[in-house]
């Protein structure tokens, strides 16, 4: 073979190995930490198993879960950032604090198309977290509100308008309604009802409310009566959530303001017996008020530590589509 053809013969070879070779990028491999509710558990790892077949020809994915609540989720997080998930689910009343400690990624990836599924810019849910063109997270539900559960063995749709009702049927059978004094977060429904306002100050994300004004078609007094006039009703018990359930099991507690982290709870333990529906009125100086309700979601947050920003952003959009919003009502009851 002479001198020239081996000189092509190589050079073929090498060509066809340069060619074979532009074909054999190495997949990349990506871990991510995601931290959600213990409830939700089950569901979203079962999503997190289709998004990463879904990519597998892409990148190795190796993403671990864990359960952190909502009550110690912002505190975890803000000890230390940098060793906090890569993704984590929060109520919106943690988020100025998140945002203020510079923990929250802005969000780039199915911005828009995220804004447009969720009624625009305009929308509660987008407004809260969106601080002039920035997006600061994934909507997953718009279910940290409470409303009135009931025992349809007691009480009627017609029943259930009016909490001097309730209160009268759950003492006519030396059983209870439930709501949790304790909490300003439920107290509010009674103040916010009688044209009371609590804002957040987007500074300090310190709360600003005018709870005492004597302003008003009714004053910080007239509502602090009317309250005391409920709280002195044998037909009611304040309890905080924590310790509700067993109340309602053993029967002494047939209607409760709640959310609906309960719902698949009270099903079970009421089965076709359970109803829910809006807050009922209250009375002031023989007036009926609507009791107010807090309009709360929940959201998907990007660490902004993260070493991953693309596909945690990515991860994060897909679990809050409407295919993964619908698993989650479906299994936990939350929308």
């Amino acid at each position: 073979m002479t001198t020239k053809r081996i000189q092509l013969l190589t050079l073929a070879l090498l060509t066809g190995l340069i060619f074979l070779c532009s074909g054999c990028k190495k997949k990349e491999s990506v871990s991510l930490n995601l931290w959600i509710q213990e409830e939700e558990y089950d569901t979203v790892s079962e999503a997190v198993e289709q998004f990463k077949n879904d990519h597998a020809k892409e990148v190795d994915l190796n993403i671990n879960i864990r359960a952190e609540s909502y009550n110690t989720i912002k505190k975890v997080i803000l000890s230390n950032p940098e060793a906090a998930a890569d993704i984590f689910n929060f109520p919106d009343d943690q988020f100025l604090d998140l945002k203020n400690a510079n923990v929250l990624l802005p969000i780039t990836v199915e911005k828009d198309e995220t804004i447009t599924s969720c009624g625009g810019e305009d929308t509660l849910i987008i407004d809260t977290i969106y601080d002039g063109d920035t997006l600061y997270g994934y909507p997953s539900t718009a279910s940290n509100g409470y409303f009135l559960y009931y025992n349809t063995d007691y009480y009627t749709e017609k029943d259930v308008k009016q909490l001097d009702t309730i209160l009268d049927i759950a003492a006519a059978n030396n059983k209870y309604f439930s709501m949790d004094w304790t909490s300003g977060w439920y107290l509010y429904s009674f103040f916010g009802g009688a044209g009371k306002t609590i804002t957040a100050d987007s500074t300090t994300g310190k709360n600003v409310c005018d709870f005492n004004s004597a302003t008003g078609s009714y004053s910080g007094l007239d509502i602090t009566h009317a309250m005391l006039d409920i709280a002195k009703h044998p037909g009611f018990t304040s309890m905080p959530d924590s310790i509700l359930i067993d109340p309602v099991k053993n029967g002494d507690v047939i209607a409760m303001v709640s959310g609906t982290w309960y719902a698949n709870t009270l099903q079970d333990i009421w089965g076709d017996k359970l109803g829910a529906c809006k807050l009922p009125t209250y009375t002031i100086n023989d007036t009926q008020i609507q009791l107010a309700s807090f309009a709360g979601f929940k959201y998907y947050g990007i660490n902004s530590h993260t070493q991953y920003p693309e596909w945690s952003q990515k991860l994060a959009s897909y679990l809050t589509n409407y295919d993964n919003q619908l698993a989650r009502f479906e299994a936990a009851g939350e929308c």
